[in-house]
């Protein structure tokens, strides 16, 4: 069943991302969230108009999904089965974190379509029912 595909959510803005997932469910997304003044931080001055310009410097609500790539599912496993020192622990997640957010970006500079619009909650909710259902269907 193609139901549950793997994939990587980055948020930006107000929207309640809680409401897209039912409570007690099983799912298989990584959810990234990351203030966008600390992500221009970490990525410096590099940043060109591109993709990923507009969606640190816009200040409109923005959520983008993407299926998970091998890379960032080892990355993914990696935090799950660490075998570090509590002392160096935070630090190691941040780091993980970290490159899961790079290779998360990788994927979404390959869209050819780089067009980004604002959404609301309520586009949000529908955009997903479709989803489900296109899904259980298949």
């Amino acid at each position: 069943m193609v139901q549950n595909l793997p994939c990587a959510q980055v948020g930006k803005g107000e929207l309640n991302f809680e409401i897209l997932y039912s409570s007690h469910t099983h799912n298989h997304s990584i959810f990234m969230a990351i203030d966008s003044k600390n992500l221009k931080v970490l990525i410096g001055k590099q940043v060109e108009k591109s993709m990923l310009s507009t969606i640190l410097e816009s200040e409109q609500p923005l959520f983008f999904e993407e299926l998970i790539s091998p890379q960032i599912q080892r990355v993914a496993l990696e935090l799950v089965e660490k075998d570090i020192p509590e002392e160096l622990s935070s630090f190691y997640n941040r780091l993980k974190a970290e490159e899961m957010i790079c290779l998360l970006f990788t994927e979404l500079l390959k869209r050819k379509n780089t067009t980004i619009s604002a959404l609301n909650e309520l586009d949000v909710q529908k955009i997903y029912k479709i989803k489900d259902q296109i899904l259980k269907n298949l």
